[in-house]
């Protein structure tokens, strides 16, 4: 049997050039938007510490899911703290970021809410700010966080 090996048609090469130059430059865009991610995405804590002596924490990852620990005193024992553990879902709505939370861990019952956030960027060398405000029960809770990626 005798096999013949025929050169690539002219085309097909320039063809195949395109292909390799299109899927190299999606490759490329790909691993550089990778670090592209909305600036909500990170790990957050309350900008102040409670009068517990702990912060509110938040961790936002890139795959609109996360989770919160959050301490809240009852309204009939203010020296009471309760923690709280909540898995989120997050939605990009172009100036802000709406994060669902939905409670795990603790007294949740009612404890699941919404809270409409903005992300303030307070420019070069300054820690990111993030102000929600939250419905339901959590709607008085004072909500801003600053980053904490270390």
């Amino acid at each position: 049997m005798d096999l013949a090996f025929r050169q690539p048609a002219a085309q097909n090469v320039t063809t195949m050039r395109a292909s390799l130059l299109f899927g190299s430059t999606l490759v490329f865009l790909a691993l550089f938007c990778s670090a592209c991610d909305p600036p909500i995405v990170g790990f957050w804590e309350s900008d102040n510490k409670l009068s517990n002596g702990k912060r509110n924490k938040m961790n936002i990852e890139s795959d609109f899911i996360g989770e919160a620990l959050i301490y809240a005193t009852p309204k009939n024992d203010l020296n009471q703290w309760d923690k709280f553990k909540f898995d989120l879902i997050w939605e990009d709505e172009v100036e802000e970021f709406d994060i669902k939370l939905d409670c795990v861990s603790g007294p949740c019952d009612g404890a699941d809410f919404i809270m409409e956030c903005k992300v303030i960027d307070e420019g070069k060398d300054v820690v990111d700010k993030l102000e929600c405000k939250a419905n339901h029960d959590w709607a008085d809770y004072p909500f801003d966080w600053q980053r904490n990626d270390d």
